[in-house]
């Protein structure tokens, strides 16, 4: 009996394949903001890439001036990155839940 050797090409590849796929999914989205003058986190015209989820990374950049973000419900994002402006996160005595690493400067929190 012959052995087809394509089977022996293909599992590797399928397998490798398949590793690679779970691992970015895993690694989740990066959602950048849009807004340069203020908005609301969980609205999705905010961000391209749309409202950042849990494996998220959230990066804000819109604008060197100062914005203000305001959040309505306590979201959790894996990253969350502030590259450029001055970013205010009015909380609303809600939570900014972090997973993973972050890189903030320029970034403060306010709850009434």
């Amino acid at each position: 009996m012959i052995k087809p050797r394509f089977s022996s090409l293909v599992f590797p590849a399928l397998a490798s394949w398949l590793a690679l796929m779970l691992a970015s999914s895993a690694m989740g989205q990066t959602s950048t903001w849009t807004n340069a003058a203020n908005g609301t986190f969980n609205v999705a015209s905010n961000w391209t890439g749309g409202v950042p989820g849990a494996s998220s990374t959230a990066v804000f950049n819109a604008t060197p001036a100062a914005y203000t973000v305001s959040f309505t419900n306590s979201p959790t994002n894996s990253i969350l990155r502030v590259d450029n402006g001055n970013v205010t996160f009015d909380l609303n005595s809600n939570t900014y839940f972090l997973t993973g690493p972050s890189s903030a400067a320029n970034c403060r929190s306010t709850t009434p």
